[in-house]
């Protein structure tokens, strides 16, 4: 149990709600290069989505990922004592396009508009009540999109919005949990991506990793099962 974690809402802040939580969001621009209908077959349509559109997406990622972890360091610092800030390196490409083949493939085109984890960071606090802190201080630097009513000039213009909070630490359940925030950021450049900021208890960050190699192999079990299924029996 975490008093004052459990809480708190998971909200979709987005215009749009949760459907429209992507990469080609309005808001965010990183649309594919081409119109579906413009692909014709499916292999097609897929082959653009997992290759093309994926590469920009992770061109972007490569481009913005020093001025993203460096202010949302900087955000994190004016917390009193000490937190555990670290980079997450940018997603690379056979992760992501598993990613998008198992946990998008029932989205809507391109599937890894869905990928909002290419840039990321993780921030660890020893308390509940200082991760609480740090979310208060993130919403309050980075603000939200009105969800019914859209953005105001100001927000778009900003270089941190908050888009989503999902909360790990609702409904009582066990094992490994945080509270993961999507930020849409802004580049000096121009370029924009939703990221991720993990907000982590350091307990569960120790009990995270020394489950860390079971949880791999449970996830490329998943995959792989995933895979012969989509496959069927014309892969025998």
């Amino acid at each position: 149990s975490f008093p004052g974690l459990e809480d708190v809402p998971s909200s979709v802040f987005f215009p749009g709600g949760q459907n429209e939580c992507r990469q080609d969001h309005r808001m965010v621009g990183n649309v594919a290069g081409v119109l579906p209908q413009l692909l014709g077959s499916a292999e097609n349509l897929q082959f653009y989505d997992l290759n093309v559109y994926l590469n920009q997406l992770l061109c972007i990622s490569h481009i913005i990922d020093p001025q993203f972890q460096a202010h949302l360091a900087s955000v994190f610092r004016r917390l009193p004592g000490s937190v555990d800030f670290q980079e997450g390196p940018p997603k690379n490409l056979a992760r992501s396009r598993a990613k998008a083949q198992t946990d998008y493939a029932d989205c809507p085109w391109p599937t890894c508009a869905h990928l909002l984890d290419l840039v990321r960071c993780s921030v660890t606090f020893e308390t509940a009540e200082e991760l609480r802190a740090g979310l208060m201080l993130l919403m309050d630097e980075a603000g939200t999109a009105d969800h019914d009513n859209g953005w105001s000039p100001a927000q778009i213009q900003q270089k941190l919005t908050v888009v989503r909070v999902k909360n790990g630490f609702s409904g009582g359940r066990g094992g490994y949990r945080d509270i993961k925030v999507n930020v849409l950021f802004v580049s000096d450049q121009g370029f924009a991506m939703i990221g991720e900021v993990a907000l982590v208890l350091a307990k569960l960050r120790d009990y995270k990793q020394a489950t860390h190699e079971l949880y791999e192999i449970l996830r490329e079990r998943e995959f792989f099962r995933q895979v012969v299924d989509a496959l069927g029996d014309d892969w025998l």
